[in-house]
This record gives C-alpha cells, structure tokens and sequence, in this order.
C-alpha cells in the first residue's frame, strides 16, 4: 500500500510529494490519478517557478487519500523495480542522496 510522506509543492491542484518508500509521486486532484517515480527532478521540469509550498490541509489530505485508494496509478520501470531489486534501490538512493534529497 502506498504511503505518503510531504507535500512539496501545489501547482494549479496537481501535487508533488513524496512516499514513505523512497519514490516521489505527482497528484492530480481533479482526475485523482497519480505517476510514481524515484527522483523529484522528473516531475520538476514540468512545474514553473512559483508553485505553491504553502499547501492548505484540505488539499493535503485528498492527496493522502487518492495515493491510498486510486487505482489510476502510472509507475515507471525504475520506480517498481526500486522496490524490487536492492541494487537499484541502492543506486538511487546515493544519488537522493548526492542532490541533497531527505525522503
């Protein structure tokens, strides 16, 4: 089961944030669906400067509760075999941790 972690930033009620596994998600709140990747770059380039951080309560806990419940979920190659395959797991977790990444 899917687990979510921080909210990191709200931009026009998609979320980016993080997973209590390892891997980042984006949240679309209006088609409550979500993509599973490992490092937040990927999402970044799609959000403009100035996204909010300031996330309200409300919008936080649909996050929670889309990432628990949704069946619509989009996951990378990498993104599942990070919880598969240890080597893997490892590479990506030096590189979190090399960018300065905390999740």
């Amino acid at each position: 089961m899917l687990k979510f972690k921080e909210a990191i930033i709200d931009y026009d009620d998609q979320i980016l944030c993080t997973l209590e596994d390892g891997r980042c998600a984006l949240v679309d709140l209006k088609n409550k669906t979500l993509v599973i990747e490992i490092l937040l770059d990927s999402f970044m380039k799609w959000f403009p400067y100035g996204g909010n951080t300031n996330i309200s309560k409300e919008k936080v806990e649909l996050t929670k509760k889309i990432i628990e419940t949704t069946d619509k979920i989009g996951c990378n190659y990498y993104a599942e075999k990070y919880l598969e395959d240890e080597q893997i797991k490892k590479q990506y977790d030096k590189l979190k941790q090399e960018a300065g990444y905390n999740y």
